[in-house]
């Protein structure tokens, strides 16, 4: 986090950022540990590039599908994120569906 290198908050950037994925990883971590770390890595990812193509467009809403809209760390790290952006990321009811919905109207319109 930013607050282990910095005393105060940069710009936009509040103490909490992320400075480093796995910078200050112990010894001690554990599977669960690094699993977390993925995730939260990975979730950082997709939000920041989310947050990229909505505002090339003007938007200021992503909407979330696909079975990892069900995921609680990487839902906290996109709330987050609209913090911090002003991007709202939404999530429909039964999103973990929306690719299976998609493909088959797709298929059914060939």
């Amino acid at each position: 986090m930013l607050e282990d290198i910095m005393e105060t908050d940069i710009s936009f950037l509040n103490k909490e950022s992320t400075a480093s994925n796995f910078g200050k990883m112990l010894d001690s971590a554990g599977n669960g540990d690094i699993a977390l770390a993925i995730l939260n890595m990975v979730y950082q990812v997709i939000g920041m590039l989310s947050v990229f193509a909505a505002k090339s467009k003007n938007l200021d809403r992503v909407i979330v599908t696909g079975n990892g809209s069900n995921n609680p760390v990487g839902k906290d790290v996109l709330k987050i994120i609209t913090g911090m952006y002003g991007i709202e990321f939404v999530y429909p009811v039964d999103a973990e569906y929306t690719t299976a919905v998609g493909a088959g109207l797709s298929w059914n319109q060939q």
